[in-house]
């Protein structure tokens, strides 16, 4: 019998950042160009995204953060939180995990990008590169379900230091041909 659990009730806290428990599994990462942005971030716009936490103070989201705090502030500092006002499951804990960073946070607009930002500035506030410049065609949306047709274009305009990587990138993806102009 599965017990039913209900929606969880998220509450604003502020706790002690030596009292928190990283979770063991955590499957984000972060490398030193991306550290630095989100110290730079903090410096200039405060902490406005708080950390997700269970009632047992173990943490949901905001790894980085915790580990930036620890580092600048030491244990001792107290920080903003959303508390949840029961634990999620191991298997919730992962589902949640994803959502909240690919599933539901939306897409990006790559015309309004490309037509209102700065190429550099996103690059500097680190969009992926091969993000910037990517133009999608010929979306097809009839017959049994939305998909790019056999027709569709992707174009990748970068230097020339990054065709390579670009390369090894798209022979990831199943079903992709690509040819270098």
């Amino acid at each position: 019998m599965i017990e039913e659990v209900g929606t969880p009730i998220w509450t604003n806290v502020v706790v002690r950042i030596g009292d928190l428990k990283p979770w063991d599994h955590n499957p984000r990462q972060i490398k030193r160009p991306q550290l630095e942005r989100l110290a730079g971030s903090i410096k200039k716009f405060g902490f406005a995204d708080p950390l997700l936490i269970g009632p047992d103070m173990e943490v949901y989201n905001g790894h980085q953060r915790l580990d930036y705090f620890k580092a600048k502030y030491g244990l001792e500092y107290r920080a903003d939180a959303r508390q949840s006002d029961r634990k999620l499951t191991e298997h919730e804990r992962q589902e949640f995990t994803i959502l909240i960073h690919e599933g539901a946070t939306g897409e990006w607009d790559f015309e309004t990008l490309g037509n209102l930002f700065d190429p550099q500035d996103l690059i500097n506030w680190g969009m992926p590169r091969i993000k910037i410049g990517m133009a999608f065609e010929d979306y097809d949306t009839s017959g049994g379900g939305a998909g790019y047709n056999a027709e569709t274009r992707l174009e990748i305009h970068c230097g020339e230091d990054q065709v390579e990587e670009i390369i090894e990138f798209l022979g990831t993806l199943d079903g992709v041909k690509w040819k270098k102009r």
